[in-house]
Parts: structure tokens; C-alpha cells; sequence
């Protein structure tokens, strides 16, 4: 129907817009376990309130708009080789679930995973072209960050999910994983309570903030106005603060990830932009002294080791339970090097905790398990791409687009995705982490176009050619001088 309908550029923009920004709100602040639950029907989640008709609306444009897919191209043509494993990738769920030893499970599992991963890429390729719009995005991520860490504060307060015994009977849904959820969660092997927020699990929440802190860093240096700068600078320590609520690890490992290579890349930059300075290479130059130091120090005290870490107990625990997992999950792939289908790493390594729990604690088995040795190489190349282009696009910044500078913290942000998942398997966070890839995307193609338009530019000194000499040269010949 929408290929039948006639081309226009009146498309649905500003709606596109508000229900993609909308989603990001949802995601984090909605708990996606207070759902509707009618029977013989999937779970009616915010996500797919708003989800659902933003795609619709997207494809839709995208059908009848050559406006949209010019755009599309626009933003792809920077980056083609990420485009390629990402399309491959999408080849990659087809084909899994076609082999899938539960193919309808896997069949749902795709579905969503086009709505949430898949349209939301390709909307915020089209929406990060616009100026303004990554500092939208940025903004928000920062605003959900701290009112997500907020309610975690007034959990770990009271020593149980805030909402848990107070939800409408209309959105309780009859789940053992939602009860789970809802039980206090209390670390196996120490007793403390570790804090969620609105996510399904303690990690879940503390790598959300993992994520953003690089962009609340970036507004802390770049932010024009110095209200802005200070409410960044005081967010900083409090996220931070709320990572260790969490009791988690890999929220400590993210934070001091983003902290340092921030630095870092800072100081590289500001060394390329002002020659003159003697700040920047001074601070570049002492880098690898301040790294060693940032990291001898969890080594040499005992509190901060347990930190970052981990201390006796967690070693014995989850350490110990994710070496068993990488163990037991070897010979499976190698069993069947082509995957199993989406959604069916956790039963194929069938790992239980004592208490019974399958589960499954490494992203990166997860997808050697589900899409094969390919599917692991596609994915995790694909945001290694991204993340090399965006540290070139950032290192050659002209100064044309001020939002490039958010290249920075988006690469920040793929980075530490790509180290927690070494030790974090749940997807709850997916649907931000693609955001930021179009981000990086976009920003790229708006770089990109900038240079080439700079290229393209009459040099002013140049005087104007009579008709004898426009005979007599071509009009790429007068460009190059």
C-alpha cells in the first residue's frame, strides 16, 4: 500500500521527531515489566506504544518521500562499510531464525528486534542529520540519567523497589521474571542491596549510566553556557555515587573507561587546535603516567580494588560462574559454528545459578551462540567500525559543525558497550546503544558534506572568466586553480 501511494514531501517530520525522542524517555524511565498483559496477546509495553506507530510513520515516509531516502543515502555515503555489516547483520536474524531449534520463540525475538534496534538505527540516521538534534538527544539521555538515579538513591534508601505492592492490577503482569524483579535484590555472597531503578537488573541500570556519563562529561567542557557546565560537573560525582548502589562492576569499569579516554581524546584535540597552548600536549604528554596511576591505585588500595574490581566474594561468585558459562558454551559453537536462533543462547549453554535461575552473563557468548561465529564477527565489527571512524572524524573537525564535537562521548559510549558486554549478556540498553551508532553515522555524513562543500567552494581571488576562457577550460580545470 505505501509503495502504491504518490510521492510527496509532506511527510509526518516533527511527529517522527517528538516519538523518537519520545522513545529514548520511555526506555529509560519506563519500567518495561508494567505492561498490559490481555491473553493470547505479546506483553502491550510502552516501548511498543511508542515504537509501533514510529515505525509505521517512518516506513511510510521513507515509501513516499524522496526527501527521506536521499537523506537515507546522504547519511550512509560516509560510511558505507558500517552500513554493510549492519544490513548483513539484519541478513544474520533472518537466517537465525531459519535454523532455530525454536523457530517461532526466535520468529518473536526478530520482530521486536526490528523495531527496537533496526527502525530505531535508521530513524536516528535521519533525525541526527538535522542540527540541533544529537544536543536534543544528549540532553535527554542526561535529564533520564539523573531522574533514573534518583529513584535509585530513594531505593537503596528503603531496600526494595519503590513501586513494588503499589502497581495497578491493570499493569501487573503474572511473570516469575517480573516477581523476580519486583523480589530486593540483595548481593549472593555480601548481603548489600544492590539498587535498579526502573531496569530488570542492577547491571542493566549501572551500565545506562556507564553510557551517558561520557556525554554529561562533554557538557561539562563544552557547554557555551556555565550554568550548564557546573549542574554537568556536579552530575558527574553523583552518577558515579549511584554506580555504587548498584554493587556492580562493570558500572565502575565504564565510568573510569569514559573518564580517562575522555581526558585523553580532550587533550589530544585540544594539542591539534591550538598549536600554541602548552596545556594540551603537556596533558597529552602525561596521559599514560596518569593512566598508570588511575589504575595502580585500584591495586593499592583495598576499598577501590573491591570496587572496580571485584573483592573475595565476587570473585568466588560471579567471576568464578562466567568462567563455568564461557566453558560449557565453547563446545556448543563449536558444535554448530552457524548458531542457534535468536533467544536461545541461555537454554542451549543451560547455566543455573544455585538458586536455579538459567542464565547467561556474556553478550559476546550470547551472540557467538544465537548467530554463529559470522553473527559474532558482523556485530562486533560493525560498532568496531564505527568507533575507528568516529575517533578519524573527530581528530580532522574543522570547526564547521559544532555538534561534531559529540563524536567524542558517542565514541565513548560504543566503547564501553563493547567492554561491558564482555560480562553483561541483556539487551534492555540496545535499543540507546543503536541511537548512538546513528548518531555517529550522522555526524560523520554532516562532516563529511562540510569538507566536501568546502572542496567545492570558488576561491575568492579567483576573477571571473570571460566567454574566450570559459570556451577554453572546463569548470573543474578553474576549481583546481
Amino acid at each position: 500500500i505505501f509503495w502504491a501511494l504518490p510521492a510527496t514531501d509532506k511527510i509526518p517530520e516533527k511527529t517522527i521527531e517528538v516519538l523518537f525522542f519520545t522513545f529514548l524517555i520511555v526506555v529509560v524511565v519506563w519500567p518495561n515489566y508494567l505492561a498490559l498483559s490481555l491473553t493470547g496477546l505479546p506483553w502491550i509495553t510502552m516501548i511498543r506504544l511508542i515504537g509501533f506507530p514510529l515505525s509505521v510513520l517512518f516506513v511510510f515516509s521513507a515509501f513516499i518521500s524522496e526527501k527521506v531516502r536521499t537523506s537515507l543515502h546522504c547519511a550512509f555515503a560516509a560510511s558505507p562499510s558500517v552500513l554493510i555489516l549492519f544490513f548483513t547483520f539484519i541478513l544474520l536474524e533472518i537466517l537465525s531464525v531459519a535454523v532455530s531449534i525454536k523457530p517461532v520463540q526466535s520468529l518473536s525475538s526478530f520482530v521486536l528486534v526490528q523495531m527496537t534496534w533496526t527502525t530505531i538505527f535508521f530513524v536516528g540516521c535521519y533525525v541526527f542529520l538535522k542540527p540541533g538534534r544529537a544536543t536534543i538527544w544528549s540532553a535527554i539521555a542526561w535529564c533520564t540519567a539523573v531522574v533514573v538515579a534518583l529513584i535509585g538513591v530513594q531505593e537503596y534508601s528503603q531496600g526494595q523497589v519503590l513501586w513494588a505492592g503499589h502497581i495497578p492490577s491493570f499493569l501487573k503482569v503474572g511473570d516469575p521474571v517480573v516477581q523476580r524483579i519486583l523480589t530486593p535484590h540483595f548481593r549472593e555472597y555480601t548481603g548489600r542491596y544492590r539498587a535498579l531503578s526502573t531496569f530488570s537488573t542492577p547491571l542493566g541500570f549501572a551500565e545506562y549510566l556507564a553510557f551517558v556519563l561520557p556525554f554529561v562529561l562533554h557538557f561539562t567542557t563544552e557547554a557555551r553556557s556555565l550554568v550548564i557546565r557546573i549542574a554537568a560537573i556536579a552530575t558527574v560525582p553523583f552518577l558515579i555515587y549511584v554506580v555504587l548502589l548498584t554493587d556492580s562492576r562493570l558500572g565502575m569499569i565504564g565510568c573510569l573507561l569514559a573518564i580517562l579516554l575522555y581526558g585523553l581524546f580532550w587533550s589530544l584535540r585540544r594539542w591539534l587546535r591550538n598549536r600554541g597552548s602548552l596545556f594540551g600536549p603537556a596533558l597529552a604528554l602525561a596521559y599514560p603516567l596518569l593512566i598508570v596511576g588511575a589504575v595502580g591505585l585500584t591495586f593499592v588500595s583495598h576499598s577501590v580494588h573491591a570496587v572496580v574490581w571485584g573483592g573475595d566474594a565476587t570473585e568466588i561468585g560471579s567471576t568464578d560462574a562466567r568462567r563455568e558459562q564461557m566453558t560449557m558454551a565453547i563446545p556448543k559453537i563449536a558444535d554448530r559454528p552457524w548458531g542457534y536462533g535468536m533467544e536461545m543462547a541461555a537454554s542451549v549453554v543451560n547455566y543455573r545459578t544455585p538458586g536455579g535461575i538459567l542464565t547467561l552473563d556474556s553478550y559476546y557468548l550470547t551472540i557467538a551462540v544465537e548467530y554463529g561465529i559470522i553473527g559474532f564477527a558482523v556485530f562486533f565489527g560493525m560498532f568496531g567500525l564505527a568507533i575507528l571512524k568516529a575517533g578519524r572524524g573527530l581528530l580532522s573537525i574543522d570547526g564547521g559543525d559544532s555538534e561534531a564535537n559529540l563524536l567524542l562521548p558517542a565514541l565513548l559510549t560504543l566503547v564501553n558497550f563493547v567492554v561491558i558486554k564482555s560480562v553483561f549478556s541483556q539487551d534492555d540498553n540496545h535499543s540507546v546503544i543503536f541511537m548512538v551508532l546513528a548518531m555517529i553515522v550522522a555526524l560523520i555524513s554532516r562532516q563529511f558534506s562540510i569538507s566536501k562543500s568546502a572542496f567545492l567552494k570558488p576561491n575568492p581571488k579567483m576573477v571571473p572568466l570571460n566567454s574566450e576562457h570559459r570556451d577554453k577550460c572546463s569548470e573543474q580545470t578553474c576549481r583546481d586553480g
